[in-house]
């Protein structure tokens, strides 16, 4: 059975999710973890692992993850591009 989420809730679990990315290690960090420690800061009485809740989370770590790719790709771009003087 699918919960209802109000947009606060889904607005406090994205920028909760996001600040734990950011301060991470993406290379050992899990999708299960980074639910995890949601929980754990959000002072809401939600279970993260729910069903509703974790296409949320998982939406909001599929997003950073293509976002950092992006990025390291206009890094690496940046850096093969040749100089002129």
């Amino acid at each position: 059975m699918e919960v209802e989420i109000d947009k606060k809730t889904k607005r406090e679990i994205k920028k909760t999710v996001k600040k734990i990315l950011k301060g991470c290690s993406l290379n050992t960090m899990t999708e299960k973890s980074v639910r995890e420690k949601a929980s754990a800061e959000l002072d809401l009485d939600i279970d993260l692992n729910d069903a509703s809740y974790k296409a949320i989370v998982s939406d909001c770590v599929e997003e950073f993850l293509v976002k950092v790719k992006a990025e390291s790709e206009e890094k690496r771009a940046q850096l093969q591009r040749p100089t002129t003087t």
